[in-house]
């Protein structure tokens, strides 16, 4: 307890000294303020560009979602489309194979021409123009290495019958492989697109969970500030201005714990 006949002067000192240290306690709660204010202020501008780039990440996830559909789709229906072609193909291909087979035991005047063995939708232009060029080929490899003529000086009918079924065996069976390999290439490169399409949208995802991740720690960090700065405030409201040595210095050590 201070005596009551302690030096006026002494305890003028005291008391000046008192309130210099309340003063720089009060201070540095008001450093403390400002700074719980800031936090606060960069905290909502984070969370806004993150909800911002939250959701720009899930659009551009479920953007390449949808376009890894819709090429999957226009993959399959054209993999369908060529496959029936394909069987389209060897049913021809069978067909003049059995023609030839039998050409040698038909009469002169039966012979199949090429118009007999198609039908309008059979196959598409650029696979008859395809067929067409195939066919001059090796009708003019032909004619050139058969000598088998008639009295007459002309190519027996029988002859030209076999040399055309030929011809159209060859350019079948040539469209048949060709159409194959297409859809062999076809299938592979749907292969490579759907898997980079699936890597861009985990890496969408990843993004996106990351930035939740951040969210969620500065929610932890801001709650954590705003309890110390409702702390601080209530000692901040108990601090009253007196000259009192004990109750002063007590009191601002209280404040030194609750900061810390």
């Amino acid at each position: 307890m201070v005596s009551s006949h302690m030096d006026p002067d002494l305890l003028r000192i005291r008391s000046y000294d008192s309130q210099l240290a309340l003063e720089r306690e009060r201070a540095e709660l008001e450093g403390l303020r400002a700074d719980a204010e800031n936090f606060n202020a960069l905290k909502s501008g984070h969370d806004g560009s993150s909800t911002s780039a939250t959701q720009r990440l899930q659009g551009e996830k479920l953007e390449l979602e949808t376009e890894l559909v819709r090429q999957k789709q226009q993959s399959e229906k054209e993999l369908k489309a060529r496959e029936a072609e394909l069987r389209q193909l060897r049913l021809r291909l069978d067909q003049v194979t059995g023609t030839t087979r039998g050409s040698d035991d038909a009469e002169p005047g039966s012979a199949v021409s090429d118009a007999s063995l198609r039908s309008p939708n059979d196959i598409k232009r650029k696979d008859a123009h395809r067929l067409s060029v195939m066919s001059n080929s090796s009708v003019s490899s032909n004619l050139k290495s058969s000598h088998r003529v008639s009295s007459n000086g002309a190519y027996a009918t029988s002859d030209v019958s076999t040399i055309s079924s030929a011809n159209q065996m060859s350019g079948l069976s040539y469209l048949v492989r060709q159409l194959s390999e297409e859809n062999n290439e076809m299938k592979t490169k749907h292969k490579l697109l759907e898997s980079d399409l699936e890597a861009r949208a985990q890496e969408a995802e990843t993004k996106s969970r990351a930035l939740e991740l951040t969210v969620q720690s500065l929610g932890k960090h801001s709650m954590l500030a705003s309890q110390h700065q409702t702390n601080t405030h209530l000692y901040y409201a108990n601090v009253p201005a007196q000259n009192d040595t004990s109750s002063s210095w007590t009191k601002s050590w209280m404040l030194k714990i609750t900061i810390q």
